[in-house]
This record gives C-alpha cells, sequence and structure tokens, in this order.
C-alpha cells in the first residue's frame, strides 16, 4: 500500500513537471494549444489501436512541420520547432449522444497531448482554422484519423488532463509521445 502512494506521489511530480516545462516553454512560445484526436473504428487490440493512433497523430506532426518551420534538419532550427506531447487518452463519461457515439468506437480509446507553436517559427500554421481548412491532408478519407480538435491554451498548460490515462493507469511512460524526436532517433542507418 505505502509504494502504491509513492508511486502516485512520483507521478504527480512529473506530470507537475511537464506542466512546468510547458509553462517555461509557452513565455518563448506564445502559442499553445491542447489537441485531441478521433479516429474512426480501428480493427485491432489495445496494444495495436495505441500504435495505430501513434502513428497518425507522427504523420500529423510532419505535415505540420514544414508550415512553420522552413529546414527542420537544420542546426538552427531548434527553436523554431512545434512541441508536442500527448498521449492515448480514455473518455471522461458525458451524456450527449455524440460522445456514446464515439464511446463505442475503438472502445473509446483517443490521442491528446499539447502543441506547442515557437514564436520564433514562420508562424504559418493556425490550428484553431487549418486543421479544417486543409482537412484534406490531415484527416484523409482513406486514413484513420477521422478529426482534430484544437483548443487555445489560454491559462496553464493542460498537462494535468492531457495526462489523465497516466495518472489513472490505462497508459505508461511507453505510451507517451514527445515530438520532435531527437536526432539520434532521426538519424539513418546508425547501428
Amino acid at each position: 500500500m505505502q509504494n502504491d502512494s509513492l508511486e502516485r506521489s512520483l507521478l504527480q511530480s512529473e506530470i507537475e513537471a511537464f506542466h512546468n516545462w510547458i509553462v517555461r516553454k509557452g513565455r518563448f512560445h506564445e502559442r499553445n494549444w491542447h489537441l485531441n484526436f478521433m479516429f474512426k473504428q480501428l480493427p485491432s487490440k489495445e496494444t495495436a489501436i495505441k500504435a495505430m493512433m501513434r502513428d497518425e497523430v507522427e504523420r500529423v506532426y510532419s505535415i505540420l512541420l514544414p508550415r512553420e518551420v522552413r529546414r527542420p534538419h537544420s542546426c538552427f532550427a531548434e527553436r523554431q520547432m512545434p512541441i508536442f506531447v500527448g498521449c492515448p487518452d480514455l473518455p471522461v463519461l458525458k451524456r450527449d449522444k455524440v460522445t456514446r457515439r464515439l464511446v463505442i468506437a475503438n472502445s473509446g480509446w483517443h490521442f491528446n497531448g499539447v502543441l506547442v507553436l515557437s514564436s520564433f517559427s514562420r508562424g504559418k500554421f493556425d490550428p484553431e482554422t487549418d486543421f479544417e481548412r486543409v482537412r484534406h491532408l490531415f484527416c484523409p478519407a482513406e486514413r484513420r484519423l477521422e478529426r482534430i480538435e484544437p483548443t487555445r491554451i489560454a491559462y496553464g498548460s493542460m498537462a494535468d488532463y492531457s495526462m489523465k490515462a497516466l495518472k489513472n493507469g490505462h497508459v505508461d511512460w511507453d505510451d507517451i509521445l514527445i515530438l520532435p524526436k531527437s536526432q539520434s532517433e532521426l538519424a539513418w542507418g546508425d547501428p
């Protein structure tokens, strides 16, 4: 029992550190967004559903990236890179019919995260309008992603909400997605 409370307090302190990191980044990155990714029915088990969702979120990030950073692999692009941190999530119970329909799809699994757009970047991407304006790129009919719901973060970081599945034990730290990946993860052919 004592071990369980220790794990909960450690988890809470890690989420608090994530919150502080986002707030600190927010001082230099003026455009912070909470993103909710909703998916069509995915045919598989829970681990495969999480992997498919992760792939779609990475694909969306790769489409968004050149709209914000002219040369993302340049050593000068570090301050311009958009940052995304998120994880798979389960819905909070609500009483509207739309939520009930989505709960049935994928047993309710969706993906939440925080997107921090740099004030040093090109600034050509506005999640509030562009996810819908170029929907054919982000959510094409042949892909698994149904829609992306952006919410501007006016105060705080939304870290606690974005990581609620981690707090509730539905996902673990291996399910957390942090973008951009490090240069070592992007390197081709390294042993």
